[in-house]
């Protein structure tokens, strides 16, 4: 089963929202390598998701930690209609591939 992020997201309907998610947690030494991947766990053609990519700079999340290069995938969403979405985000290590869920909930 897949890891489940605490997080979820609430958006209106056509905002543009820039996603860091912070894997630290989850990442223990590790850094991210390779290219992430976000996919939807049920396709919707009214969802845009941006190109991902690890972070290669630090920033301050919301609660003022500062996370890390290389510990958080980033990515743009959107959505032209109301509706709550799981997306699969699949990210990579030198030693292991991680798979963790972040619902969107757009209203």
């Amino acid at each position: 089963m897949t890891i489940e992020l605490d997080a979820v997201a609430c958006l209106s309907v056509d905002d543009v929202e820039a996603f860091k998610i912070d894997l630290s947690s989850h990442l223990g030494d590790d850094t991210l390598s390779g290219s992430p991947t976000v996919t939807l766990v049920a396709a919707d053609s009214a969802v845009t998701i941006g190109t991902p990519a690890n972070n290669t700079a630090t920033y301050t999340d919301q609660d003022g930690n500062t996370v890390a290069i290389g510990k958080a995938v980033e990515f743009t969403f959107t959505s032209t209609s109301t509706g709550s979405h799981s997306l699969l985000i699949k990210a990579t290590t030198a030693a292991r591939t991680i798979n963790r869920l972040l619902s969107v909930v757009v209203e």
